[in-house]
């Protein structure tokens, strides 16, 4: 974990003071968040209220459970104090996608039985859809929404006793995406590019929104996606990288260590449209050996731009793969609607505060 996170956790739990009604749950949340940054193997109520001296976690319960705060309150918040911290939102990306999480049982909140990606083999688990804010100086996740199916929408009582408001209706990840994107928006004003992972972008719902605003983005999409090409003809987007001929490829610099350096990048522009197209990412890493991106963008960006953008999509799976190693994003032990979108908040708080700590001053 980085060092001087201590500093930033006290600025942050600072800005997010007032969203607590009581000294009490105040206290409780700072001890949680405390305890998802330390190093302790497993991390849940009842280890936190070991390492701050209690006898059972009845405390730390009650402030996911029943204690009276501003959970949507903190995640403004947070989301404020990073887009200050990391600044840049002009040249900035938001990223959103799909994430699950392997539930043994069906008792917690929206576990359903669903298909393992890439595999027959059926899984229970609850999805989650994240929004993740990338700019030149790190990446954090700033929102989340669990996606609940309609089969559980329509046991009432059921969703009742989960601490399910009634005034919360059926939504497609796609559309959490959208409701995410827009709060976000309607707070600080557009970013530069969106970007997404290809389970949000089958519908075509989240582009045709993101067209109707002008807004720039680069998201992934299946090989299957129909692409329109010269003269009304269409086809799908995986039979064209054969036909980019090999003066059209270029390599970049890859951004991180994730990336290849082997991969190759094209774009084939829509018929006519300058400044809309798909990209195609080429690279013996990935498991059909090409990636594919529908991309909307500014008359004067470049393919090396386009190329950022595209490799933003995997940030969300990025830092929730980290959060889930190093501050326990996963390892919550909750089964009520409120108390998941708590833990997901603090867990947010805690990734906010060690990215900041890793920033060069």
């Amino acid at each position: 974990m980085a060092a001087g996170w201590g500093r930033e956790l006290d600025a942050l739990m600072a800005s997010v003071r007032p969203r607590f009604g009581r000294a009490e749950p105040r206290r409780h949340a700072e001890t949680y968040v405390r305890g998802l940054l330390s190093d302790l193997a497993r991390k849940n109520a009842w280890t936190f209220a070991t390492l701050a001296g209690a006898r059972d976690p009845t405390s730390m319960q009650r402030m996911l459970n029943a204690a009276r705060w501003d959970t949507d309150g903190v995640r403004d918040d947070v989301r404020r104090w990073v887009v200050h911290r990391f600044g840049d939102w002009n040249r900035g990306t938001l990223v959103v996608d799909e994430v699950r999480f392997p539930k043994i049982g069906s008792s917690s909140v929206g576990v359903h039985r669903l298909f393992a990606p890439g595999s027959l083999r059926a899984v229970d688990a609850q999805v989650a859809v994240f929004l993740a804010y990338v700019s030149p100086r790190g990446r954090v996740l700033v929102d989340r929404d669990l996606y609940l199916p309609e089969e559980w929408l329509a046991d009432r009582a059921r969703v009742r006793r989960l601490g399910v408001p009634d005034e919360v209706t059926y939504s497609a990840p796609d559309e959490l995406a959208i409701r995410m994107l827009e709060r976000t928006f309607e707070a600080h004003g557009p970013t530069a590019w969106v970007a997404a992972g290809e389970s949000l972008t089958a519908s075509g719902r989240l582009q045709a929104w993101l067209q109707e605003r002008g807004q720039p983005h680069a998201l992934a999409v299946p090989a299957e996606t129909v692409i329109p090409i010269r003269d009304g003809a269409q086809v799908e987007a995986g039979r064209l990288t054969d036909a980019v001929p090999a003066s059209a490829w270029i390599r970049t610099e890859p951004a991180s260590r994730y990336h290849d350096p082997d991969e190759r990048w094209a774009m084939i522009r829509h018929t006519g449209s300058a400044e809309q197209g798909l990209l195609i990412r080429r690279s013996p890493a990935l498991p059909t050996g090409s990636g594919f991106y529908q991309c909307r963008y500014p008359s004067d960006a470049g393919l090396v731009e386009l190329v950022r953008a595209a490799r933003s999509a995997t940030a969300v799976q990025d830092a929730v793969g980290w959060a889930n190693e190093n501050i326990g994003l996963d390892h919550y032990q909750v089964r009520r609607y409120d108390a998941w979108y708590r833990h997901m908040t603090l867990c947010l708080l805690a990734g906010a505060v060690v990215a900041a700590a890793l920033l060069e001053p």
